[in-house]
């Protein structure tokens, strides 16, 4: 609106006096959406997404070493969640019909799940992996909250909400009496391994 206002036909010599703050908050504004552009364009996301293949990985590892987890209604429906919403992002930045219905059926076996998180690791660090400056500041619309982001937005919001109920399923596990990894990145970042996915 503050564009609209003072592109919106001449004004007198006190409109353009009263209007000057204004003017410099929108400067402001633009350099701020300057210095975030050039932060985001410097995030790291092959390494974010790289340590959450192997985080992923690593808990679905200790729910296969923990025979009662598999077959846990709440588990399984937070896991399930957790690969549901990777895979809902990347079809809105792939541009692609996403099938709710299907997507919330439990999988047949615990194998079949693995499966599915791997398809769609291997998925994101494809897409990470050839991403863009100019492909991050790309806007996608998120249909539920009827509004707009950025591509590095939505990144973000994958690896946030995976690292979240992960946490929630260690927790779990825990409680259950499952032994539990450490899944920081920065015990990630020293050796930067590769995900060791569950042999079933």
């Amino acid at each position: 609106m503050l564009v609209e206002d003072l592109d919106g036909g001449a004004a007198s010599e006190i409109e353009i006096h009263n209007r000057l703050p204004f003017t410099d908050s929108i400067r402001a504004n633009a350099n701020q959406r300057a210095c975030l552009s050039a932060i985001i364009s410097d995030v790291d996301f092959q390494s974010l997404f790289a340590h959450q293949a192997w985080a992923d990985a690593s808990l679905l590892s200790a729910v296969h070493a923990h025979p009662p987890s598999i077959e846990d209604e709440w588990l399984q429906k937070t896991l399930l969640h957790i690969v549901g919403v990777q895979r809902y992002f990347m079809s809105l930045f792939l541009e692609r019909p996403f099938d709710r219905e299907k997507e919330a059926e439990p999988p047949a076996s615990f194998a079949d799940l693995v499966q599915r998180f791997q398809g769609t690791h291997a998925e994101e660090l494809a897409f990470v992996g050839g991403i863009s400056s100019a492909d991050l500041e790309r806007r996608f619309e998120l249909p539920f909250l009827k509004t707009g982001f950025t591509v590095a937005d939505g990144l973000t919001q994958i690896v946030m909400h995976s690292q979240n109920h992960r946490g929630q399923c260690l927790r779990y596990l825990r409680k259950h009496g499952a032994e539990t990894p450490t899944l920081d990145y920065i015990l990630w970042a020293k050796d930067r391994p590769g995900p060791a996915w569950p042999v079933i």
